[in-house]
């Protein structure tokens, strides 16, 4: 289901964000309804980054040709956001092929933490199997703010 639903945003986002973006934040003022009837908050930056909450789940997207040789499985990653505090999470990835992972907070209130960490500019540092990927990202306080009204309409529950 997970794997569904980031396939319907993905498509529903880049319908949405035009190329003209690149290189910066962006996010869904309102809740999106995608094809599938899930109904979903988004923050993107760049082709490289981005969070999409659901009313039942949450997850982290990093992209990056770095991670194509991923093996598909569920695993654990080291994360380091851009105000300096780390965490371990969850990773999944759908296809061996693909360049995308998914890193998962395990609870609302983790995900609100996460959040909380892009307040500043710095760099987002996810390490998986021996890799390492390093994205500089701009402050995100207005927008992670954006984002935190969006998730506000949503009726979410313990993810």
């Amino acid at each position: 289901m997970r794997h569904l639903l980031l396939a319907a945003a993905t498509a529903v986002w880049a319908c949405t964000v035009s190329s003209a973006f690149a290189q910066s934040w962006n996010v869904t003022a309102e809740p999106k309804t995608l094809g599938s009837g899930a109904i979903v908050c988004v923050l993107l930056y760049d082709n490289s980054f981005d969070i999409h909450v659901y009313e039942s789940t949450a997850f982290l997207v990093v992209q990056s040709e770095d991670f194509i040789t991923v093996t598909r499985r569920q695993v654990v990653a080291d994360v380091k956001f851009p105000s300096g505090a780390s965490g371990r999470y969850v990773l999944l990835k759908q296809d061996e092929a693909e360049n995308m992972i998914r890193l998962f907070p395990p609870t609302l209130e983790d995900l609100y933490t996460v959040l909380d960490q892009f307040d500043r500019d710095g760099e987002l540092s996810v390490s998986v199997l021996g890799r390492t990927v390093r994205i500089a990202l701009p402050d995100a306080s207005n927008y992670v703010a954006s984002l935190k009204a969006c998730m506000a309409q949503l009726d979410l529950e313990d993810i």
